[in-house]
């Protein structure tokens, strides 16, 4: 993956308010509330480890992230550690709907903190106060398909290009941690990312 340009929110944005989808599996955690505006449908987003053209297959690092069959992990596995939710527990928002300036205007603080991002001349803000509910959002900005990610934990965002070996995926939160921030999986091979260097560093991607 590519890492793309963030900046702070500069100039007439475009604001999210967004549908999203939500998680197969209790979790035994507290609905988000939602925004004016906001869909609250339920969907199961976590998918099977099917074949995509162009990348290997086996099993589902979320299953069994010892496997045999992969490559030497990048990170000890046993650094991976469980943050509670199960995979997709913290729903990805996966058809991001957004609203203009003007109509957010009644919904956020001026001063208030969002995930800002700008390719190819299209610019799109993110709450923060809806990032750290979701932590990602697979989105298409300026044409390019990216997955906009942010971990509560360390406060920090990074969005990449979600284009792996010239295949288009999304990307889902995996509900463990490595090294205290998010750890999130691609929905075509099922795969163990990593926030800070969007390295697939656990399962058939490694």
């Amino acid at each position: 993956m590519k890492r793309t340009t963030m900046m702070m929110l500069m100039g007439a944005v475009t604001l999210i308010a967004t549908a999203c989808t939500s998680a197969a599996g209790d979790t035994g955690a507290s609905a988000e509330p939602a925004l004016p505006g906001e869909s609250t449908t339920a969907t199961t987003s976590v998918t099977a480890n099917t074949p995509s053209s162009g990348l290997p297959t086996g099993p589902s690092a979320l299953d069994d992230p010892t496997s045999a069959v992969f490559p030497e992990p990048l990170v000890p596995v046993d650094d991976i550690i469980s943050g509670g939710p199960p995979p997709d527990g913290i729903p990805p928002i996966d058809d991001p709907v957004f609203i203009s300036v003007e109509e957010a205007g009644s919904l956020l603080d001026p001063a208030e903190s969002v995930v800002a991002l700008e390719v190819n001349g299209d610019v799109r803000a993110y709450p923060v106060r809806a990032m750290v509910w979701h932590e990602i959002v697979n989105d298409t900005v300026g044409g390019t398909p990216v997955s906009v990610t942010y971990c509560p934990l360390c406060n920090s965002a990074i969005t990449y290009v979600r284009v792996v070996r010239g295949v288009e995926t999304t990307f889902g939160t995996s509900g463990r941690l490595y090294a205290s921030a998010l750890v999130m999986y691609d929905r075509a091979t099922e795969s163990l990312w990593t926030h800070f260097d969007g390295r697939a560093v656990v399962g058939v991607l490694t």
